[in-house]
């Protein structure tokens, strides 16, 4: 997908930078999840240098600010505004802090910290409000902020063959990397417990089920210097659990993911991803062909009716495919996940909104329907704060079969083409 522009990004939220503190669980998220403007959305990610300071490491895309003449020169402004608060079901502000940034005429990206004050043991959210000034137009975000112990994940940073910070947790196989930790009294090794499973793909929404015990035992486990991290190459799928110590449950997961996650554009890839509107023996003769791509544009040309249309079919299926693994990774590729499920066949909610343990999607533009409501709780595990599980009922049976009914009659449901 191609980078779509700052400007596009901030003008798509519509939101001012300034305003009364209202409690965050009452914002809507639903604009987060428009996949045609990620690639250009800030990346944040949270640090606990040491025990007593934390920071909030940024990398802004800047390339179209908007700059104004200064004396001959131009050059944008940008200002960011953070706030950070115990819970989204709070008002009161543990921090905060407004920082300008001026923009050069050709600079790309601005990268950097800022220093935040947050108590030892203490979970908080934090707001984030990014401003184009000459513009007048703001974006926000929220990032989960946890110091409940030492030694859990954003006491860790993950750091790519350049030496350069990186704003997400997983790598390709045999790709180059550094782990550091920042926590106080960290010993010489880090204990790696690794896990190669093959999860299920998430189960229909009315199909109740027991939740879903995850086996702690990991499949293999190994001790590393912390000085030799940077000297490992890891060959295979799946994700391994840092520690500090062999006894601890919480520390820094890291995933072994194909080349080009999150984008899927192998053959078996796009063909697994497709589970959700193909029959158990249309994959399995998809699965099976010794010619997995053609096979797959022929399924794809005898749902979309002509060529343009699948075209048309396939661009949105995947885009929805990509952005699901963008947003809600946690264990399982984001695809895989309950809400990647429903993102994935319904769209894009038209509101999302998140409390401190849920989330809750709407849509209400489902044809001859009432208002479709789906609601997620979080689910606690050392490996993602990214976990969340679908709350499945009998009634999403006839609203589901329509849905796929509609991808297999060649429209996809709730496109914005």
């Amino acid at each position: 997908m191609s980078q779509r522009s700052f400007y596009a990004w901030l003008l798509l939220l519509l939101l001012t930078a300034c305003g009364p503190v209202s409690k965050l669980n009452r914002e809507n998220l639903s604009t987060h999840l428009d996949y045609n403007f990620a690639a250009s959305a800030p990346d944040y990610t949270i640090l606990h240098v040491d025990s007593d300071t934390s920071v909030l490491v940024y990398r802004i895309p800047v390339e179209d600010v908007l700059r104004k003449n200064t004396d001959g020169n131009f050059y944008g402004k940008l200002k960011l505004h953070f706030a950070l608060m115990p819970g989204y079901n709070q008002t009161s502000i543990l921090d905060s802090g407004s920082f300008i940034f001026t923009v050069d005429s050709g600079a790309q990206e601005l990268t950097g910290n800022i220093k935040f004050k947050i108590s030892r043991s203490q979970i908080a959210v934090m707001r984030i409000d990014l401003t184009d000034v000459y513009r007048n137009f703001s974006g926000f975000r929220f990032v989960d902020v946890d110091k409940s112990e030492s030694g859990i994940r954003q006491f860790f940073s993950l750091y790519d063959e350049n030496d350069k910070i990186k704003f997400n947790n997983f790598i390709y196989p045999d790709q180059q990397f550094n782990l550091r930790c920042f926590a106080p009294a960290i010993s010489d090794s880090f204990y790696v417990s690794c896990y190669y499973r093959n999860f299920p793909l998430a189960a229909p929404p009315f199909k109740e089920e027991d939740d879903k015990v995850f086996s702690m035992i990991p499949d293999s486990v190994f001790a590393v210097s912390v000085a030799d991290v940077s000297s490992l190459r890891l060959h295979r799928y799946g994700f391994l659990h840092f520690k500090l110590n062999k006894s601890d449950r919480n520390g820094f997961t890291l995933f072994v993911l194909p080349e080009n996650f999150p984008i899927v554009n192998s053959a078996s890839q796009l063909i697994e991803s497709t589970r959700y509107i193909t029959t158990a023996k249309e994959h399995k003769e998809l699965m099976a062909s010794a010619e997995k791509k053609k096979a797959l544009d022929n399924f794809w040309l005898s749902v979309g009716g002509n060529a343009n249309n699948a075209k048309a079919l396939i661009r949105e299926y995947y885009s929805r495919v990509q952005h699901a693994n963008r947003l809600f990774s946690s264990y399982l590729e984001g695809w895989r996940t309950d809400r990647g499920m429903i993102y994935i066949i319904f769209g894009e909610p038209q509101s999302v909104y998140r409390s401190n343990d849920s989330e809750q999607w709407t849509y209400s533009t489902m044809v001859n329907s009432p208002d479709l409501v789906f609601a997620f709780k979080r689910v606690g595990n050392p490996f993602s704060n990214n976990d969340y599980s679908l709350i499945r009922q009998l009634y999403y049976e006839n609203a589901w079969y329509m849905s796929v009914d509609q991808w297999r009659q060649g429209r996809a449901v709730n496109s914005k083409e």
